[in-house]
């Protein structure tokens, strides 16, 4: 981010939304959200509260799939921001305002050219 263009508020914003290590700390934080779910709702006596926490936790694995894909998506767009050249912008992309993994930059070829990363 440009020095003389460079607003605090926006350059912390920008360094969050445009850095694909932050989603994949939020990927990490909801599958520990996801797991601790599951655990506490095998414990549950009630079928009913029980299921409800089983859905609540299926949601938080799904979205911790969502920031994972976030996550290369930002990555393949930002580039590492370990980077000289990474620029991360103060806006939230219009690419990451969806929940729909199976449309837009969002599917199965986002991943490709990562399988080999070793």
């Amino acid at each position: 981010m440009s020095e003389d263009n460079f607003d605090e508020i926006a350059g912390m914003f920008a360094e969050r939304v445009s850095n694909p290590l932050a989603w994949f700390k939020h990927s990490r934080s909801l599958l520990a959200a996801a797991r601790s779910t599951r655990e506490r709702a095998e414990a549950l006596v009630d079928p009913w509260e029980k299921s409800d926490l089983e859905h609540v936790a299926t949601m938080l694995y799904g979205f911790c799939i969502e920031n994972l894909f976030k996550a290369i998506w930002t990555l393949k767009k930002f580039g590492t921001p370990y980077g000289d050249a990474w620029d991360p912008i103060a806006e939230f992309p219009i690419e990451l305002k969806t929940h729909n993994l199976g449309s837009g930059p969002f599917n199965f070829s986002l991943i490709s050219g990562f399988t080999d990363m070793a």
